[in-house]
């Protein structure tokens, strides 16, 4: 379908360009310096001690678990409610995911339920930032500390989101961020680490490196072709000098929403938590008093040339798992994903595209 305005739209113009220009005539286009200056700056906004790039975000998390020693046979608590990787992840390490439901109005992982689907063979947990809305990480803290299993965030989509005045990035053991072509922040593909061990950012410096430790061709264990490359860094760079501008804009265009939206009965906001000082506004995502309410208005904005998305369908409900978790009841996960709907949220939007958006919601719900 051919649409007038994009959900989401890489915010992409000259120094990128140039900056990508510059690296090729450097002749150095694998990783190499352009990927550490990356590093360092995206440390340095995380306020992480480390930060190691890798090829995607779907590496990120896999490279990720073997750090915190996942291994065949273990069971890792994650949410439905997520992107197919989260769970991917899991899979590729031999292990077990375990599915546990989700705060309905915020679409993510529930602490309370997620002691409860604690068990011996529970290795780690892996919270997701969804919609680009940090998890209550003081809560998954305790629970890590009370049964010494340790957290993975899954950050893809927050950030430059704040949690309790501090950047999304030092709050678990691991953060991994996405850096696909509709995140925040864009390198086309790529993924990005932090931490504040020393031990596991050099762990995860060597599988991203095919195991090497140090001496080239010198396999110390079984690692991955997970490197990063230059070209992509320098593109990075040049992004994160504008992720202020960014998370600015995307928060105008969010308040505006809300003043909008906030009074239409059959329409639900999004919730923001008070521990989340700042939102990444990856998706803006309204939900709907029934799934007929938003299947009807998406019809109509998607006829409209406005792109919308039901991001994501049910993980455990997935046709890779043969119907072996259809007994599993989510009762929030199926309310979120059958009332929900992303609508455009990023900083190419235009005032009338904005007002183009909000006039076809308003009268696709008139009786």
């Amino acid at each position: 379908m051919s649409y007038d305005i994009f959900l989401a739209d890489p915010y992409i113009d000259q120094l990128e360009i140039e900056s990508v220009v510059a690296t090729l005539k450097s002749g150095w286009i694998s990783q190499g310096p352009k990927t550490a200056e990356f590093e360092q700056l995206v440390a340095n906004i995380c306020g992480s001690k480390y930060a190691i790039a890798m090829n995607n975000g779907t590496a990120t998390l896999h490279a990720a678990l073997l750090a915190l020693n996942v291994q065949p046979g273990d069971t890792v608590i994650c949410p439905s409610m997520s992107y197919i990787s989260t769970s991917n992840a899991i899979l590729y390490c031999g292990a077990k995911p375990k599915f546990v439901d989700v705060n309905s109005r915020t679409f993510n992982l529930c602490p309370i339920r997620t002691e409860k689907a604690i068990d011996n063979n529970t290795k780690a947990i892996i919270v997701v930032d969804l919609k680009g809305q940090p998890v209550d990480y003081l809560k998954f803290a305790e629970l890590s500390k009370k049964y010494n299993i340790p957290i993975l965030a899954d950050s893809a989509q927050s950030f430059g989101a704040e949690y309790k005045g501090k950047k999304v990035g030092s709050q678990a053991p691991i953060h991994s961020f996405s850096m696909f072509a509709n995140k925040n922040i864009t390198t086309g593909e790529g993924g990005i680490l932090t931490t504040n061990s020393e031990e596991l950012a050099h762990s995860l410096r060597v599988l991203r490196n095919q195991g090497q430790d140090g001496t080239r061709y010198i396999h110390n264990r079984l690692g991955y072709n997970y490197r990063y490359n230059d070209v992509l860094a320098s593109i990075g760079i040049t992004q994160l000098s504008r992720i202020e501008e960014i998370l600015v804009a995307k928060q105008k265009i969010a308040n505006y929403y809300d003043a909008k939206l906030s009074n239409i009965d059959s329409i639900t906001i999004p919730k923001v938590e008070n521990f989340v000082t700042r939102h990444s506004w990856y998706h803006y995502t309204i939900s709907f008093a029934s799934i007929n309410i938003r299947d009807k208005v998406r019809d109509k904005l998607e006829k409209s040339g406005i792109e919308t998305r039901v991001a994501f369908p049910p993980i455990h409900l997935q046709p890779m798992f043969d119907g072996k978790y259809v007994h599993l009841k989510l009762p929030n996960t199926k309310l979120v994903f059958e009332t929900m709907l992303d609508i455009p949220c990023h900083p190419k939007l235009k005032d009338f595209e904005i007002e183009k958006i909000i006039s076809v919601i308003q009268g696709a719900l008139l009786p």
